[in-house]
């Protein structure tokens, strides 16, 4: 057994479980879609794919109206990728996805490994409007003012402006085109998820997702559980709670996780004794007085929003960004803001902070077409939060600029009794805790796995133990899932990964 750990400053804090190795209005629920897809074509893939997947694969589109209440209207086309173990799968029932995050592609190259460590066909489907799929409702316009973004405090008028001004120009360019953001809906991704496995002629398949993704899969178990053998959740978000009304208590929590940690090493707690109120310091310092840095050319500025952007971004990221919070805020407590300003500076536009993986390429507005029906009127943050969150969120606006008025009811909780597997990372600012807690209570066949000291998707950090606790699972979800010498635990702890 190996157990990893990080560097905060000076000092060595145990931040990750010990594991082994790195390694629009839609057709009523469980109706026919028959007539609302061609069947699928077989396609060239594209470089990218060509370039990142080595494993015997194969592409096509899948043909689906983009609104299924006009059957005479438009159509669009929807990527997908389907890999084989080498040798051909060993298990029936394939492992299918719709990617990490809502509005990004699926992380091909990473997660095509799934076919051969599960023995399972891995089908991967480009959501309506993203990656590959026709057609992109990508925002090049917020892309080329991401400098602008960050050139002035986040709380500035001429940065609100710009950014809904951008989606505004987005949204006229795609309608010109004959494109209806409207139709873009949660609804209509859960639908194009089940004319994907009638056209590809598969009885049942295991679903999963790695992110916020997870709305996709949840939409498509609440309309219909026919098709669904077993659903894991690796970081979800849930259809209750929206982004933007999320973003608040879940980087709170993530930060008082982290805290802890720091508390728990007398190294760390002795020189970052009291993270949190540090940052509530620093962030209101920044906002007295905004700092200026270059970095790369680039200017950024930062406040007390960007502070607390970062903070959130860091917290969920890799492990290096994450261990490194306790030094960050107490740098910044000093006016020291370099690493934040390092951050922000590589954002694509509104993205850190906000959306996770920004470092992936971003369809925003299919991520505003699915997200904004579900946004909050209004929203009231507190304390430091309310700098970069709440009636601050610049999302609030956004949706308002791209045609959808926020204010809708949340829908109601998913309710299933298919098998479900939920993992979360303790420091997952992305996705929230009381309702991973809460997933059993509406699924009576759900299993949930707390992990300590990771963050956001935790199979990205490539522990064996996890993807063979997954794996193992997908083998009879009808039990809970086993961990090293057959224990069965909600949550992973240092002795079971060995």
């Amino acid at each position: 057994m190996r157990t990893r750990a990080l560097a905060v400053g000076t000092l060595v804090v145990a931040l990750t479980a010990a594991c082994t190795g790195r390694g629009s209005t839609e057709p009523p629920p469980g109706g026919s879609s028959k007539a609302t897809f061609a069947p699928s074509a077989a396609a060239k893939c594209p470089d990218d794919i060509e370039s990142s997947v080595i494993a015997p694969h194969t592409c096509g589109y899948l043909t689906v109206l983009e609104d299924r209440t006009r059957p005479n209207g438009p159509k669009i086309r929807l990527f997908y990728l389907r890999v084989q173990p080498e040798g051909g799968p060993t298990e029936p029932e394939p492992i299918t996805s719709v990617g990490q995050e809502i509005g990004q592609p699926p992380d091909y190259g990473s997660n095509v490994g799934i076919a051969a460590s599960s023995g399972r066909e891995l089908i991967l489907l480009d959501q309506r409007g993203v990656g590959h799929s026709k057609p992109s409702l990508a925002c090049p316009e917020v892309d080329e003012i991401a400098g602008d973004l960050v050139a002035h405090p986040l709380s500035s008028v001429s940065v609100r402006n710009a950014f809904d001004d951008a989606v505004s120009a987005c949204r006229t360019r795609l309608t010109e085109a004959g494109v209806h953001p409207g139709s873009y809906t949660l609804a209509a991704a859960a639908q194009d998820l089940e004319d994907l496995r009638h056209a590809l002629g598969v009885s049942s398949w295991n679903l999963i997702s790695w992110g916020t993704a997870s709305r996709v899969l949840l939409e498509y178990a609440r309309r219909d559980r026919q098709g669904i053998r077993a659903l894991v959740l690796d970081a979800p978000q849930f259809p209750e709670l929206d982004p933007i009304s999320e973003a608040e208590p879940d980087t709170r929590e993530a930060l008082g996780a982290l805290a802890k940690t720091c508390r728990a090493s007398e190294g760390c707690d002795r020189q970052y004794p009291h993270v949190e109120r540090a940052l509530s310091e620093a962030a209101a310092a920044l906002d007295r007085s905004p700092i200026s840095s270059s970095v790369n050319g680039r200017t950024v500025v930062i406040d007390g929003g960007a502070l607390v952007r970062v903070v959130r971004d860091m917290a969920s990221g890799d492990e290096e960004h994450e261990g490194s919070v306790p030094q960050v805020v107490y740098r910044a407590l000093h006016g020291n803001v370099q690493a934040v300003a390092q951050q922000l500076a590589g954002d694509p536009g509104m993205c850190v902070g906000y959306l996770p993986g920004c470092e992936k390429p971003t369809s925003l507005g299919a991520y505003l077409s699915f997200t904004c029906p579900d946004a909050p009127a209004s929203l009231e943050g507190s304390g430091v939060y309310t700098e970069a969150f709440g009636e601050a969120d610049p999302y609030l606006a956004a949706c308002r600029a791209w045609g959808v008025a926020p204010g809708g009811d949340h829908p109601t909780a998913v309710r299933t009794d298919a098998p479900v597997l939920v993992l979360r990372g303790a420091y997952d600012a992305f996705s929230p805790l009381d309702l991973v807690r809460q997933a059993t209570a509406n699924t009576p066949n759900a299993h949930v796995v707390l992990v300590p000291h990771l963050g956001h998707d935790v199979f990205a950090w490539g522990y064996d133990c996890l993807r063979d606790t997954r794996n193992n699972w997908l083998l009879h979800p009808q039990d809970a899932p086993g961990f090293s010498a057959g224990r069965r635990r909600d949550r992973v702890s240092h002795d079971q990964c060995d």
